[in-house]
């Protein structure tokens, strides 16, 4: 961004002019909204939407400006916009939403729910940025949040129009996915999430006792070990496989299982990794490579 921008922008908040767009004030409806638009939410309480958000950005060059308020600066409003559905949540709904949550969260979940902070939530309101902060750089962390989440469209839709074990269970291995496809800084997050809806169905599974359980138990158990793999703990993934080793596992869950081997001993450079490949789908090895691209990736940007 050049600096006759920045200049008008500072201009602009100096003033305390606001042509801002109104933020949405129905939570049902800003997550249909999102829901259509592929976007996440952007949500504030009221009472700290309210108050002055002052604090810098900054431009491509590090330099930093100082804004007023974030929230009624037109350019900064309308990124919001483009990027996510923001929202106000208003005092009143607090004891509501957080009965849905209590004794089902972190810690640090709850008390990202309870702060003042930004909250940025999938269409089912569940919080995403639990461990990231945006520092100095609004910016930076409207950008890095800003998700297209159309490539979760079917199976946030199909969560949406019901909750069950299916649903539950759909949504949570296309986040894991999901983190694969995503910048390595969110990818603990995703994680994250997805450990939400694998809990959930868990607890459906318990619920609904289908007669096929044992194969969706185990089936869990496996995205848990591929939720490792995507956080790059490899090490820590193998270990896990290896105590499954002798077990039977039903036909159903033998390509997944295959998958985590190959991938696993792929990414240690390990020659036992090609028995395990012609037992992989192709999509599955694709994936794989994009998980080793992530993993050099990262281990070039450490360097």
């Amino acid at each position: 961004m050049n600096k006759k921008f920045f200049f008008l922008l500072i201009f602009l908040s100096v003033l305390n002019l606001s042509f801002a767009q109104e933020w949405m004030n129905s939570f049902d409806v800003a997550k249909r909204l999102a829901l259509t638009q592929n976007k996440m939410l952007f949500v504030m309480w009221e009472d700290a939407y309210e108050k002055p958000y002052p604090g810098f950005i900054n431009d491509d060059q590090g330099n930093s400006y100082y804004i007023k308020d974030f929230f009624r600066n037109d350019f900064l409003n309308s990124k919001i916009w483009e990027y996510f559905v923001p929202v106000i949540l208003k005092e009143s709904q607090h004891l509501s939403l957080f009965n849905q949550i209590k004794d089902k969260r972190s810690i640090t979940y709850i008390d990202r729910f309870n702060d003042d902070f930004v909250k940025i939530m999938d269409v089912n309101g569940n919080i995403l940025n639990i461990n990231i902060l945006y520092s100095r750089n609004f910016l930076k962390f409207l950008q890095t949040y800003a998700l297209n989440t159309s490539y979760l469209s079917i199976e946030l839709r199909n969560y949406k129009k019901e909750q069950n074990l299916n649903t539950s269970y759909q949504l949570a291995v296309k986040y894991i996915d999901y983190a694969i496809y995503n910048k390595e800084e969110l990818r603990l997050e995703i994680i994250d999430l997805s450990s939400i809806y694998l809990k959930e169905a868990e607890q459906f599974l318990e619920s609904e006792n289908p007669k096929n359980k044992s194969v969706i138990l185990n089936r869990i158990g496996l995205q848990k070990i591929k939720q490792q793999i995507v956080l790059n703990n490899i090490r820590k993934a193998k270990r896990q496989l290896k105590r499954l080793k002798d077990v039977n596992f039903q036909k159903l869950n033998q390509p997944l299982y295959a998958f985590l081997n190959f991938t696993v001993l792929t990414l240690l450079d390990d020659d036992e990794a090609q028995q395990w490949k012609a037992k992989v789908r192709i999509p599955d090895l694709n994936k794989t490579r994009l998980l080793l691209n992530n993993k050099l990736n990262s281990i070039g940007n450490n360097n």
